[in-house]
């Protein structure tokens, strides 16, 4: 992805940008902090982040690059909702509920 082409197109329509991921591989763990990094420091918009860890993680190796990639997620996120069970978390969770929390408070 390109970050320039993110920056430029939510540079005049986005107040909130939601990032949900998983951390279990190199496409979430490396391109989620720099999205958010991006949506929150340049675009000056609210961040939610919504993500899961690995269920069964394939070593150590996994679960060490997911939690550094939580740590860098956290410090570009205004808000970071951590599950482990994906699913359960989009049924129950509506938008519109995080959006309030993250706007109201």
């Amino acid at each position: 992805a390109n970050i320039e082409k993110f920056r430029e197109m939510g540079r005049d329509c986005t107040d909130v940008t939601i990032i949900v991921t998983s951390l279990t591989g190199g496409t979430g763990c490396g391109s989620s902090p720099v999205v958010a990094r991006a949506a929150r420091d340049d675009l000056k918009c609210l961040t939610i982040g919504v993500v899961s860890l690995p269920f069964n993680p394939r070593g150590v190796g996994e679960m060490t690059r997911s939690t550094k990639a939580l740590e860098n997620l956290e410090k570009c996120t205004d808000y970071l909702l951590l599950t482990h069970n994906f699913k359960k978390a989009v049924k129950y969770i509506t938008t519109e509920k995080l959006l309030k929390k993250g706007v109201v408070g």
